[in-house]
Order: structure tokens, then sequence, then C-alpha cells
């Protein structure tokens, strides 16, 4: 042992106080999202049906949530947001298509007349002409007494409007698909999950629901809350007035043993 035993262990004046006003986290920050964009009920647990049922039945009140979460914006005008531009143009698309069948006569036929109580949609002409040898003799008769009736002006005006709704539509729902493919990207870049701005639209554009599922199902099981991930786990928190004191502060009373003291 050619070392020197009486030597310190540690140099004078290398010891330094714990910092304990840092939090210590038990277990790693999640990088990924939970669950599989598919697997709307990842784990078969509370937090998975809970975030499907509420995202399937309430996408608008679900996006605006996950937006005041995770982003700190106004859940109410983030649902708003998500009406005009998913839903929307959805419901004036189907109001026109019923203004269509009511405002449009039926088709006219010929000894058949079975098919009088059909409304005529506008596009029955292209069911009208069958391709050759598709049909026998008897079912070509049919539909060679099956003429488009006469467009009346109101069928005109709903037809119009029955396009216009679809053009509304079809531009609503790509600007919605980018905007909340834009809030996803923040959402993963905040947070540090792993993907791509590419990953996020086409998520938002084949499936705009499983993409929402997910978002809310993350931000549930990992207690997000006022833009601040505070994960699954909890987090050990440490009395920052407690110091421990530094080795300089440390002294000790030396007294050299004498064998009287234990007789």
């Amino acid at each position: 042992m050619g070392a020197d035993e009486t030597a310190p262990l540690l140099p004078h004046g290398t010891a330094s106080k714990p910092d304990l006003a840092v939090p210590v986290a038990f277990g790693d920050t999640p990088n990924t999202w939970n669950g599989s964009l598919i697997n709307c009920c990842a784990g078969c647990d509370s937090t998975g049906w809970g975030s499907c049922l509420f995202s399937y039945f309430v996408p608008c009140v679900a996006f605006g949530q996950n937006m005041k979460r995770a982003l700190n914006l106004s859940a109410l005008r983030q649902a708003v947001i998500y009406v005009l531009l998913f839903l929307t143009g959805r419901a004036l698309y189907l109001w026109s298509s019923q203004a269509v069948h009511e405002a449009c006569p039926p088709p006219q036929h010929g000894h058949h007349g079975h098919h009088g109580h059909h409304k005529y949609t506008g596009f029955e002409s292209l069911h009208t002409v069958p391709l050759p040898g598709s049909f026998s003799e008897t079912e070509m008769g049919d539909h060679r007494h099956m003429s488009p009736p006469p467009m009346t002006p109101e069928c005109h005006q709903a037809m119009a409007a029955l396009g216009a709704t679809y053009s509304l539509w079809v531009l609503l729902a790509v600007i919605g698909i980018v905007y909340a493919a834009r809030r996803r990207t923040q959402i993963r870049e905040k947070f540090g999950i792993a993907g791509s701005r590419m990953g996020d639209f086409c998520a938002w554009c084949w499936c705009a629901p499983c993409a929402l599922c997910q978002e809310t199902r993350t931000i549930w099981s990992n207690n997000v809350c006022d833009g601040v991930w505070n994960g699954r786990t909890p987090v050990a928190s440490a009395d920052a007035s407690y110091s421990v004191p530094a080795v300089d502060d440390m002294k000790v009373d030396y007294k050299p043993v004498d064998a009287k003291d234990f007789v």
C-alpha cells in the first residue's frame, strides 16, 4: 500500500452543495404518442376508452380541451374553429342534398310505375342507359320507358346549391386538415414527441378522428395541464429551504483516545 492513507479522499474545496431545488423524476418522459394511430382504445383502460368516446361523440370539445391543456389556447375558440372547418361544410351539404330530393321530381316511367315513388336526385340519368348485353330484352324494355323528368327552376337552384355546398365542404375540410396538422406539430415539437410534419398531415388527412383520439389519449395519460408535461409517474419535490452544509463548514472535535476511559 504505497499510497498515503492519511491523505483526504477528496481534495480540499472540491465538495459542493447538491442542488435540491431541481426536481428528481422517477422515470423517463415518453417521447412517443400513447398508442398507435389506429388503436383508438390503447390499453383498453379507462383512459383509452374515455378518450375514444370523448373524441368520437364531441370532437369539437375534445379538440378545444387539447389545445388548452397542451398549448394554453382558448378552448372555446378552438372548439368553434373545429366546428367551422370540419362540421359546417358537411352539414350544409347534407341540407342541400335533402333540398334536391324535395325540389326535383321523380323520374318518369312507362307502364312500370312501381318506381314512381322514387325522388329524382339529378344523377338518375347515369343509370337509365344500360350497357350493351348487360340486360335481357325484357329488362331493356323497362329502361327504354325511363326518361329523366323536366328540370324545374327550383330543381336547377337546388342542384346548383348542392354543387356549391360540396365545393365549400371540400375547401373547409382541406383547411381544417392543414390547421389541425399544424397544431399537432406544435404539440409534438413542444413535448419532444418523435415524428415529422408530413406524418402529422397524413394522420389528419387519412383518419382525422384517429389523430384526434391519439392526441387526447396522450394528453390525458401524461397529465398535460397548462402546457406542462407532468408524466405518468409522480415527481419528487424537495424543500428548497433545506441545504446540506459544505465540507468546509463541518468541524469535528478530535480527542485522543485514552485507555483509562475504557477501564
